[in-house]
């Protein structure tokens, strides 16, 4: 199921599932590992306005306004949030790509340790992704499947992302997928700013 940002904002009751979004929402967030880049580094450029071009990973170039529309969407939860050892890990792939400045990167690891609290790490025994067929076939990577998988059995039903294959096959399992691009469009123009 796809989170229809505008409508949850606005409270558009005539969207059916816009009543369940909290029920969903409220069992945490699993981040992956592009939102949790643009989370921490864009906490960074926040605070280092002429570091705009830490916002450009390999897939994707990120824009400060991405930054402030997650943050003023996200303020609207009580909730916590998630990640698994493969986003984690993916997550560091990018900053060692893109941060070439050692004290930037140390700076960007203090803003990560800060939020560490918040941001809890959940690990999933491996008998979970060797069980379920897409994995085995490679249909899921182990991205993908790490966020199928730990929602289904960690009762984490809300997906973030701003891969479309990834909201297309989370949404096919059932989970409730917050898409960037949603938050964005929802967040144009400053109308809900």
């Amino acid at each position: 199921m796809i989170f229809d940002v505008r409508a949850y904002l606005t409270n558009d009751t005539s969207v059916k599932d816009i009543k369940d979004y909290n029920k969903y929402v409220s069992t945490g967030i699993l981040l992956d590992e592009d939102i949790l880049y643009l989370l921490i580094v864009g906490e960074f450029v926040n605070n280092h306005q002429n570091k705009l071009s830490y916002l450009s990973i390999t897939e994707r170039r990120f824009e400060l306004t991405d930054f402030e529309s997650l943050i003023q969407f996200l303020k609207g939860f009580s909730t916590s949030y998630f990640i698994t050892p493969p986003i984690f890990s993916k997550f560091i792939h990018l900053l060692w790509e893109s941060i070439n400045d050692e004290e930037d990167y140390e700076e960007i690891i203090k803003i990560f340790n800060q939020h560490s609290e918040n941001i809890k790490e959940n690990h999933l025994d491996k008998k979970y992704y060797f069980e379920e067929e897409n994995f085995k076939k490679r249909k899921w990577d182990l991205t993908n499947s790490s966020l199928i998988l730990t929602s289904k059995n960690q009762n984490h039903n809300a997906i973030l992302t701003c891969r479309w294959k990834t909201n297309n096959i989370c949404s096919s399992c059932g989970c409730l997928v917050i898409h960037l691009e949603n938050i964005r469009s929802a967040y144009d123009n400053n109308f809900y700013r």
